[in-house]
C-alpha cells in the first residue's frame, strides 16, 4: 500500500508529515503553495482535506518547531523555510557539536545561571539548581522541566558548555513522554523516543506538551512566567 493510500483513512499524523514533506520539497520564498493548491494536491492523491484542516496542520508543524512561513493576501500561501543563521559572518566560528550530557550554563536576565543538559531527541533538561556564577553548577541531577529545544540554541555559543555528565543508562538519556493535542479534532496523543501513539485525554494528564523551545522561552520559565507550563 502507497504512502498516500494510506492518507486515504485520513490519518492525521501521517497527513501532517506529507503536508510537511510537499512544503519542503516544492515550495520556497519565491514559491509559495497557496492553500487551495494545498487542498488541490491532497485531492489529486484521493485524499479529501479542507481548508481550515491545512491552516490548523500548518499551526500545529510551526508549534513543533518546524518554519512554516504563512505569506498574507488576500489568499494566504506558505514555504519552508530553513532556519535563519545568527550572522553572516564568513569568518564566523563554525557551529558547535551537540554531545549528549553536555551541560549547558544558561545566563539570567538576574544576573544568575541557570542550567540544561543535552537529552536525546533534541531535548534539554533544565535543573531546578539556579547558580550565582557559571561554576556554580548543579550537584545532583534534579530538573525543574524537560523540553525540546532548537539545535542552533545550543549550538551558537551563547550557552557555554561547563561539562559533561554521561547518562547512567540509555534509557535515562531519553526526554519523557510529551502530549500532542490535534487542533482540528481535539484528539490526544503521545510523543515518545521518535514516535506517536493514541492516547486518552487521561493519560496525557500531567505530560509537558510536545513543542520545540527557543531560547527566550525556556529562560523566562527558568524565571517563573507560569504561561509556558503544560
Amino acid at each position: 500500500m502507497s504512502f498516500l493510500n494510506v492518507m486515504k483513512i485520513m490519518n492525521s499524523k501521517v497527513r501532517l508529515l506529507e503536508l510537511f514533506k510537499l512544503l519542503c520539497t516544492q515550495t520556497d520564498e519565491k514559491h509559495p503553495l497557496t492553500t487551495s493548491q494545498i487542498v488541490a494536491y491532497f485531492e489529486s492523491q484521493g485524499v479529501v482535506i479542507y481548508r481550515k484542516t491545512v491552516k490548523a496542520d500548518i499551526d500545529i508543524l510551526v508549534d513543533f518547531g518546524f518554519n512554516i512561513v504563512e505569506v498574507k493576501s488576500t489568499q494566504s500561501s506558505y514555504f519552508c523555510a530553513a532556519r535563519q543563521k545568527r550572522s553572516s559572518n564568513k569568518m564566523e566560528k563554525k557551529s558547535k557539536k551537540i554531545k549528549l550530557g553536555d551541560v549547558y550554563a544558561i545566563p539570567l536576565p538576574n544576573g544568575m545561571y541557570g542550567f540544561g543538559r543535552a537529552m536525546k531527541d533534541a531535548g534539554i533538561a533544565i535543573y531546578k539548581h539556579i547558580g550565582n556564577s557559571i561554576e556554580n553548577v548543579p550537584k545532583t541531577e534534579e530538573y525543574k522541566f524537560i523540553v525540546g529545544i532548537y539545535a542552533d540554541v545550543l549550538k551558537n555559543g551563547a550557552w557555554s558548555v561547563v561539562e559533561n555528565r554521561p547518562f547512567n543508562n540509555e534509557e535515562d538519556s531519553w526526554p519523557p513522554k510529551q502530549c500532542v493535542i490535534d487542533k482540528i479534532n481535539g484528539s490526544y496523543s503521545i510523543y515518545y523516543k521518535g514516535e506517536i501513539i493514541s492516547a486518552t485525554k487521561e493519560e496525557c494528564d500531567g505530560l509537558e506538551k510536545a513543542a520545540v523551545w527557543d531560547a527566550h522561552h525556556i529562560i523566562e520559565r527558568i524565571m517563573g512566567d507560569e504561561k509556558w507550563t503544560p
